[in-house]
């Protein structure tokens, strides 16, 4: 531990609403992981091996933005975080560095941003290119008027002021 009560740096991989992964090194102390997901952490372990995913324990009552989908060995949606989280290496009961075949291992799971919408009860996932967008042009997906390229395909009509 350093003179200054935090710890030591870890190489994390984090992961952002409509954002691909990144790596980070940050201190694997409460607060550093606090500022790094918006909030209180909760700590959940989805995956076989050393691998802990950190994420704000508050996000889906907050009304965070939905990140990606938790998915069962058949490929059916578990569950959704809500807002950034971590991934990030355990040694016991401490958090530690990804090693260089987690990193890109988490980097190709994550690498697609996901949104979600509900159909029949049921959450629904479209993976969308990183930033969101599903077109790429001088508007990014909307036309000058404001409406999204979603309005504008369910025939959506705006006035040039861009009232509806």
């Amino acid at each position: 531990m350093k003179d200054n009560g935090e710890k030591a740096g870890i190489t994390v991989l984090v992961v952002e609403p409509l954002k691909e992964p990144y790596v980070k090194t940050i201190s694997s102390g409460l607060k550093s992981l606090q500022v790094e997901v918006g909030g209180n952490i909760e700590e959940i372990f989805p995956f076989d091996g050393a691998c802990a995913v950190i994420l704000n324990g508050d996000g889906k009552l907050k009304g965070l933005m939905p990140n990606r989908g938790f998915y069962d060995c058949e490929g059916r949606l578990c569950d959704v975080i809500a807002g950034t989280f971590l991934v990030l290496g355990t040694a016991g009961e401490d958090f530690c560095s990804l090693s260089k075949e987690q990193i890109a291992e988490y980097m190709e799971r994550y690498k697609v941003p996901e949104r979600f919408f509900y159909r029949n009860g049921a959450a629904r996932v479209i993976p969308v290119p990183a930033g969101g967008n599903t077109k790429k042009g001088k508007h990014m997906g909307k036309n000058p008027a404001g409406a999204t390229t979603q309005d504008q395909k369910a025939g959506k009509r705006y006035r040039k002021d861009g009232v509806r």
